[in-house]
């Protein structure tokens, strides 16, 4: 590492653990630190450590055409794929081929399940009916929560049969 990739690496560190003075805003705070990731390892390990904050810009900088073998960067890349997707920031074909990606090397991120588990995100139609056309070349959890939101859309669009039945009249008291 440079002598600049350190004295990065230090002021983020120090600046996670509270050592720095923190301003009263977010956006503040990290203009003030000014961070600059210009390395794969030391922005992956801040992104380890803070992944609200520095996940996304270490992922689209570094990790979004990553094509290296390395499981901890693949399991890394599934997540911030599938968190980017749903923030918008990233298309979910895209996001979709990073996890078919990672999990055809035989990688699978357990956050990815637990984010997938524990989040109110809803899947676009496309996205669920591509995930359950092929589910075998996509993690469970993945399949599951295409399932559930397939289902969450069928079960939205039934019509009660008195609506209908009304509606086109059906029987000779309808007018």
């Amino acid at each position: 590492m440079t002598d600049e990739e350190w004295t990065s690496l230090a002021q983020t560190v120090a600046t996670l653990n509270g050592v720095v003075r923190r301003s009263e805003n977010k956006e503040e705070a990290l203009a003030e630190a000014g961070f600059k990731f210009d390395a794969v390892r030391c922005s992956y390990l801040i992104a380890l450590r803070e992944p609200d904050r520095f996940g996304k810009s270490v992922f689209l900088k570094f990790f979004r055409g990553y094509s290296g073998t390395a499981p901890m960067y693949l399991e890394f890349r599934q997540v911030q794929a599938l968190k980017c997707a749903i923030a918008g920031s990233l298309h979910w074909n895209e996001a979709l081929e990073t996890v078919r990606d990672g999990y055809a090397r035989g990688v699978h991120a357990t956050e990815l399940d637990y984010h997938l588990r524990n989040s109110a995100m809803e899947i676009p139609q496309e996205v669920y009916s591509q995930v359950l056309s092929n589910p075998q070349i996509y993690p469970v959890t993945l399949c599951d929560t295409a399932e559930a939101a397939g289902s969450r859309a069928a079960r939205k669009a039934v019509k009660p049969v008195s609506t209908i039945a009304k509606s086109e009249r059906w029987f000779a008291f309808d007018k």
